[in-house]
């Protein structure tokens, strides 16, 4: 039997959060139609580029929408198989929020992206994991946003 090739894959992505009316935290997420999974957009980082370059592309290819993005928020690494190759990647998010652009422009393999309470969007994404379990981090994303709105003791 032939012996599997490894291959280290790297993606970057955001955790794009709003405040909705009231103050409720949103995250943005994605449904892919082809495989009726939930996701954050990300994508592969290209020769040269800087991964807060590649989460803005990647969101703006896959969203259409532009992002200012902040602080680095951590990686999730996943394994899988890939015909004889096995992939390790690592996919490293920030957290971002939208500042122009339109879901018209989205590609067409998501078929539904909108903004959801950020319990929700953990739900979706845990119930929908395919390869990251990027439910975690919009965990550490919502643990972050909410002790920096916490005021501070004196």
């Amino acid at each position: 039997m032939p012996e599997a090739h490894m291959n280290r894959h790297t993606s970057c992505g955001a955790i794009i959060y709003r405040h909705a009316e009231g103050g409720a935290l949103e995250v943005l997420v994605m449904h892919h139609e082809k495989t009726d999974t939930w996701r954050l957009p990300k994508g592969t980082v290209e020769p040269g580029e800087s991964k807060r370059r590649t989460a803005m592309r990647e969101t703006r290819e896959e969203t259409g929408l532009f992002i200012r993005t902040g602080l680095y928020i951590g990686s999730l690494p996943s394994t899988y198989a890939r015909g004889r190759e096995v992939v390790v990647k690592t996919t490293h998010y920030f957290l971002a929020q939208e500042v122009g652009g339109s879901l018209d422009d989205r590609e067409e393999q998501f078929d539904l992206i909108e903004y959801i309470p950020v319990n929700h969007a953990i739900a979706r994404l845990r119930n929908a994991q395919i390869f990251e379990p990027e439910w975690l981090i919009v965990e550490v994303a919502l643990a972050y946003l909410t002790q920096v709105a916490q005021p501070a003791e004196s």
